[in-house]
């Protein structure tokens, strides 16, 4: 049944499954990180606080996020994502 469910997404446009780590994109300072737990906290998703750190909590928030979005679900905070949160992405 996922499969079936993943093709229809993938004919329909959406993007894959998991989506790798694009190898050109720079890390993200800690500030950069709070700032995308306040966006996310801003739309709704529980990133667990401001600390500045991508734990677990944050990444569900991320992959949430990415879903509702329809950004492949990786939970990757980087660059993209917080242009995208930043409405300057989408």
């Amino acid at each position: 049944a996922l499969a079936v469910g993943h093709l229809a997404d993938r004919l329909i446009g959406k993007g894959p499954l998991v989506a790798k780590k694009p190898s050109n994109d720079k890390a993200l300072s800690r500030s950069d990180m709070r700032d995308i737990q306040r966006l996310l906290g801003e739309k709704g998703f529980d990133a667990g606080g401001q600390d500045g750190i991508a734990g677990s909590k944050t990444r569900r928030a991320i992959k949430a996020y990415q879903g509702r979005e329809g950004l492949a679900p990786d939970g990757h905070p980087d660059s993209r994502l917080l242009e995208h949160l930043r409405g300057n992405g989408g």
